[in-house]
């Protein structure tokens, strides 16, 4: 028998994104690294500490909890100065600049996976690339 996802370190997802960045746009892009959270709960988190409705905050897609992600989100009219000294346990949120138009879901230009099965009998093959089909 085989095991997945025994910890957060065997199952790493991180969005790509195909955007453009501009001087100045009515959206703040960040990147966000978790560790044991969903992404609704750190979105509910981030609109308590900065007093920002949840509507206003974009994302891409949903990622999983037992993992670590990296995952982008858009929050229109956010002075990023406002997240640089956020702290919350194992999160990292990094600003990338301004977009023109808000995220959303379904907008990624893929997802790209580590994942780690444990305890097999055979030696598994490095898997390059799985069709998306949804």
């Amino acid at each position: 028998m085989y095991k997945i996802k025994s910890k957060p370190e065997d199952f790493c997802v991180e969005e790509i994104l195909d955007y453009k960045l501009v001087d100045k746009g009515k959206y703040s892009l960040f990147l966000l690294e978790k560790k044991n959270y969903n992404t609704y709960d750190i979105i509910k988190k981030l609109s308590d500490i900065l007093r920002i409705d949840e509507k206003y905050f974009n994302i891409a897609g949903i990622k999983d909890k037992n993992a670590i992600t990296k995952q982008y989100f858009s929050v229109r009219n956010l002075d990023p100065k406002r997240i640089e000294n956020i702290k919350i346990n194992d999160v990292n949120i990094k600003f990338i600049g301004y977009i023109k138009e808000r995220l959303s879901l379904g907008q990624l230009k893929e997802n790209k996976f580590k994942i780690v099965v444990r305890d097999i009998d055979k030696k598994a093959k490095k898997i390059k690339f799985i069709e998306n089909y949804f």
